[in-house]
């Protein structure tokens, strides 16, 4: 009978017999134990064989009564490394009814002969030629609903959600991301073979819209991250996240932390070595210590995970810091719950209990990376809440109102710089300036008592010590007779500046420029805020706090 063959097993006399009197070929079984070995065994031996029907006794080897022959239709079934051959008739041979296989098993493999273009058929040689004429392929439209719908296969039972969902995460976005970055000896590849793993990969495949091969790149999809430093803390990092990340954070250096063969202690210990460093970007893992926070059937509050313990550790070093969290929840207030918290961002490794189909997993990936651009962008945070709280450290004025009042437009800056409205952040910089030399210099033409204890007066006899350039809007040191006064605003910050704090004409100019944009900002004007305005106005305020 062409294209019919039937697995050959020494241990098997009925399968030789029947070998002979149906006319069918043979083909060598050998002995297989691993579902990696029945992977490959199924790949090879229809890259050996025009196989158009497949003869499959249900025990196989020695032993007998095992189910070795369910496993390989099942692996048959589910290969996506013999192409539309997967869709081959199979006839199953037995001497048990399927009702027999289905109790005296723990598994349910044997759903597999109840499904479209398989049959259980007893040792009777008229019965098995009878199913062979008849059994028809799966079509390929059907396959879906006739076979995956109707097998069950379920995942190891050692292995937890958290885990699971790294390893099929993984290889989600190394397919997704067009990465190639997976070797053989990668754990989450190890387990691909797997029966539940393809099964995952062919119910996945059946949800994928087709649209998505338009979308996914035919080179890597990276993310340019040139001279970029970022830390990567998780614990299962190297089941082929950190060779994943690595390829996709273009030539940038990415540090794993992943915890192998440490202690818990001394886990955390490197943990907050590291994040005590300063990264352009840290990728936080929710669950740390998946002993205690990974066990399946148990919710905590998003608090109560080590990875939110690390985060609010990392934004109490410096809220500007960096942070995206990975986690495998789906949970929309989850991921609220993580914003709130103080997370820049997040990236969800997707579980194989929800199976994303490609498209949408595409969808996360682009989500990711415009994250992460973002991220980059606002790296200058980090170096704002030191200059914050270094200014906030100086406590060298006396003048109370001042301090507390400076202390909260300070904190209040940095809030308004992360939600990114820069015009109000300048603006509650420059109040406590302009509030402070307000009070410092008195009198009718102004004066101001220097860093010596000194009164400095803007008026001497006939002459004063500064001119105002009204073309350039600024004030300038220079004995003149032309009448001025230091005036709220301008004058006195520029006349506190150069009399008590000694600065020179220079640097004048620059607080022109700062003013101007001020009076911009509260008229409604146009203008261009930049990172070095706020950086210094911040230094105004640090030196008003150390001196009085």
């Amino acid at each position: 009978m062409d294209g019919a063959f039937i697995l050959d097993d020494d241990n098997n006399p009925f399968s030789k017999k029947i070998t002979h009197e149906i006319g069918v070929s043979p083909i060598e079984y050998v002995d297989l134990r691993t579902d990696k070995e029945i992977d490959d065994y199924v790949a090879r031996i229809f890259a050996q064989n025009s196989i158009k029907k497949l003869i499959v006794p249900v025990s196989l080897g020695e032993g007998g009564n095992n189910e070795l022959g369910l496993r390989i239709a099942l692996h048959i079934r589910l290969s996506e490394r013999i192409g539309e051959d997967n869709l081959i008739p199979i006839i199953l041979i037995s001497d048990s009814s399927l009702e027999t296989l289905l109790i005296n098993q723990s598994n349910r493999y044997a759903l597999i002969a109840a499904t479209e273009g398989s049959v259980l058929a007893p040792l009777d040689s008229t019965e098995i030629k009878a199913h062979l004429n008849f059994t028809t392929p799966i079509s390929k439209s059907e396959f879906k609903n006739k076979v995956l719908d109707n097998v069950i296969i379920k995942g190891p039972e050692t292995i937890g959600p958290h885990s699971m969902a790294n390893e099929w995460g993984v290889i989600q976005l190394d397919k997704i991301a067009n990465l190639g970055s997976l070797t053989a000896s990668t754990p989450a590849l190890q387990r691909k073979p797997s029966l539940y793993f393809k099964y995952l990969l062919s119910v996945n495949r059946s949800r994928t819209a087709a649209s998505v091969a338009d979308n996914v790149t035919s080179t890597p999809n990276l993310i340019p991250a040139a001279g970029k430093k970022i830390l990567y803390i998780d614990d299962e990092g190297d089941k082929g996240w950190v060779q994943a990340l690595t390829k996709i954070f273009n030539r940038a250096t990415v540090v794993p932390l992943t915890g192998n063969n440490l202690s818990e202690a001394n886990f955390m210990a490197d943990i907050r070595a590291q994040i005590n460093l300063e990264w352009d970007l840290i990728l936080l893992d929710l669950r740390l210590l998946p002993w205690k926070e990974d066990i399946a059937g148990t919710v905590h509050p998003i608090g109560y995970y080590s990875g939110t313990k690390i985060l609010a550790e990392i934004k109490t070093i410096n809220e500007g810091a960096q942070v995206m969290i990975f986690t495998a929840s789906n949970k929309a207030w989850n991921m609220r719950d993580l914003i709130d918290l103080g997370a820049d961002g997040y990236y969800i490794k997707e579980s194989p209990k929800y199976l994303i189909p490609d498209n949408l997993s595409l969808q996360n990936y682009e989500s990711f990376k415009k994250q992460v651009e973002i991220c980059f962008e606002k790296k200058y945070l980090r170096k704002f809440f030191t200059l914050k709280e270094q200014a906030i450290s100086q406590t060298g004025n006396s003048d109370l109102s001042f301090m507390a009042y400076s202390q909260n437009s300070l904190n209040e800056f940095f809030k308004l710089l992360k939600l990114g409205m820069w015009e109000t952040a300048f603006i509650s910089l420059f109040l406590p300036i302009e509030q402070h030399t307000d009070a410092l210099v008195t009198g009718t033409h102004g004066e101001v008592m220097d860093l010596t204890g000194t009164i400095i007066q803007m008026k001497v006899g006939t002459n004063y010590k500064m001119v105002h350039d009204e073309i350039n809007y600024n004030f300038q040191i220079q004995t003149s007779n032309k009448k001025v006064r230091a005036r709220r605003g301008l004058g006195k910050i520029s006349f506190t500046m150069a009399f008590k704090f000694s600065k020179d004409n220079a640097y004048l100019i620059r607080i022109g420029q700062l003013v101007e944009k001020r009076n911009s900002i509260s008229h409604g004007s146009a203008t261009t805020i930049k990172l070095q305005d706020f950086e210094d106005l911040i230094a105004i305020l640090k030196l008003f706090r150390t001196h009085s």
